[in-house]
């Protein structure tokens, strides 16, 4: 399943926010993966008796997700592996053909200073993750099996997404069935126009947008069957949440607002 946060209450004329806007479109696999950067952080892993991270779940995370694998083979020079495509460099304190360097020892005592720090392995042979990250549905079934093992807790538990009690308050969250990034993509896009300015005296033109309206679709909140009334919904000093007892379509609930006038700017 999925969610959408809607904006309830309108706040101002176009551009702000209206009534009904959705805020927020996290699918199935975005939800999947917020529960999973909790379970898998680093402040949960602890660290060894000097001072790295333990093998476990903020590692296998990395692993599932990260492009790179760094891996510290002497006082001045770092290996790097793709995990993706399997590549290895070596990284040091000399730029390489792409003006890459490092200053190993200066760079890992600045990160293990921090208490956030995600530095694996041990002294002298530290073993880190950067890059970009791919969160690939598949990926993050894999990591689900580990954290439903090593921590004893059960995915079917965690399918919605953990909004705050503020964001139940002041907004209203609805379950429905699942999209895919793209229409995720649709469903908080703003309608901009592009604006031309020509520069007085010179031969050059800047670009630039303007938001019309925060968001294209919206969903008529008031006209649904919610099992609340819309007065609880409006109250700002109680949360509501109906996903245990509600779920809805997408295609029956997101609509298109009609075409933007530019009279009402």
């Amino acid at each position: 399943m999925a969610e959408l946060l809607l904006k309830v209450g309108t706040r101002g004329p176009d551009p702000d926010w209206q009534d009904g806007d959705i805020l927020v479109a996290p699918n199935d696999r975005r939800i999947s993966q917020v529960h999973l950067e909790h379970f898998c952080h680093v402040k949960l892993a602890g660290f060894t008796y000097d001072g790295r991270r333990p093998v476990g779940l903020a590692r296998i995370y990395r692993v599932a997700v990260c492009q790179y694998r760094f891996e510290r083979v002497s006082n001045t020079s770092v290996r790097r592996v793709n995990l993706w495509t399997s590549d290895e460099d070596l990284i040091s304190d000399t730029p390489n053909k792409d003006g890459e360097y490092m200053n190993v020892g200066e760079y890992l005592a600045r990160q293990i200073d921090h208490p956030a720090h995600g530095i694996f392995g041990t002294p002298g042979a530290e073993v880190w993750y950067g890059g970009n990250q791919d969160f690939d549905a598949h990926k993050l079934d894999a990591v689900w099996l580990e954290v439903e093992d090593r921590a004893a807790v059960k995915r079917a538990d965690y399918t919605l997404h953990p909004w705050g009690t503020n964001d139940l308050k002041h907004h209203l969250v609805l379950k429905v069935d699942d999209f895919d990034e793209a229409t995720a993509a649709t469903y908080v896009g703003e309608e901009k126009e592009a604006i031309t300015a020509t520069y007085v005296g010179e031969e050059k033109e800047a670009i630039t947008e303007r938001v019309l309206r925060r968001r294209v679709r919206k969903v008529d909140w008031k006209a649904l069957d919610l099992g609340v009334s819309v007065q609880a919904v409006e109250d700002k000093e109680t949360a509501i949440d109906t996903r245990g007892t509600k779920a809805f379509v997408c295609a029956s609930v997101v609509a298109v607002k009609a075409a933007f006038s530019k009279a009402v700017i």
